[in-house]
């Protein structure tokens, strides 16, 4: 049960479709997997606004870091949407071309 500050009283349903309450239907590694790709930008890149070429990097950081993580731990643990503390970081170097995009995440699997 939780109060709302309304003083309204609600309760929190568990089970059925979804997992009990304190549980995680994952399990994790501590350890989060990094991999990166590394890529010339060939179009001019505007703070804010996306870049179909860095997009495309973040993509294929993904899967190389799922093809990695398929080949450590097995395929039961390299699906990307599985991931605890996951994220992509794409940069260059002020005035250079040659970007590096980065995809890091613990890798899951279901319980």
């Amino acid at each position: 049960m939780a109060t709302m500050k309304t003083g309204v009283t609600v309760a929190v349903l568990c089970g059925g479709l979804l997992a009990a309450c304190g549980s995680d239907p994952l399990e994790c590694k501590d350890t989060p997997h990094k991999t990166a790709v590394s890529f010339v930008l060939k179009s001019k890149h505007e703070v804010g606004k996306e870049n179909p070429e860095i997009e495309a990097a973040k993509a294929q950081a993904q899967s190389k870091w799922e093809g990695e993580v398929k080949e450590k731990f097995g395929a039961e643990w390299a699906s990307w949407a599985n991931t605890k503390r996951r994220g992509h970081t794409c940069g260059a170097p002020p005035g250079q071309d040659a970007w590096t995009c980065e995809a890091e995440a613990s890798p899951c699997k279901k319980k």
